[in-house]
């Protein structure tokens, strides 16, 4: 009769962390949790949708939830006038309803992600590039995230 092996292995790993940044000062209300965020292939580059990040939550046809969460890039481009238009969409044409309340790890396109999405809180200003805020600031479909200082 051979050996029976029991217990465990682990390999040695360290890693160091840096200094985590504050996002929100306090939240308030969130949106029903477990939203499927529905463009992660917008992230793969950045390795994760950072806590903090706007999105729109939504419930598609069956009731299922839906998270689509608006890099900086998609921001500013609903703000500026572009070439052929008359006039810029506006921040409001992105529907975006809420924030992310933490960082969602990205590990490739294939990755499935949830977010839980806060409605009503305080949020960082210095979260955002200067020109992202103000854009942010003018939306009137999330009245109840406040940017604080």
């Amino acid at each position: 009769m051979g050996i029976l092996q029991t217990g465990n292995t682990f390999d040695n790993l360290s890693f160091s962390q840096g200094h985590s940044r504050k996002i929100w000062r306090e939240i308030r209300r969130q949106w029903p949790v477990g939203g499927k965020v529905t463009n992660v292939s917008d992230w793969v580059s950045k390795n994760k949708i950072p806590a903090g990040t706007p999105c729109k939550y939504s419930m598609n046809a069956t009731g299922g939830k839906e998270v689509k969460c608006y890099t900086d890039a998609q921001v500013k481009a609903a703000v500026t006038k572009q070439e052929g238009q008359s006039a810029a969409a506006g921040i409001d044409s992105l529907g975006i309803n809420g924030y992310t309340d933490r960082d969602i790890p990205i590990v490739n396109g294939d990755t499935q992600g949830t977010a839980t999405v806060i409605r009503e809180g305080d949020i960082y200003e210095y979260m955002f590039d200067a020109d992202v805020a103000v854009a942010l600031k003018a939306n009137t479909l999330c009245p109840g995230v406040v940017f604080v200082n």
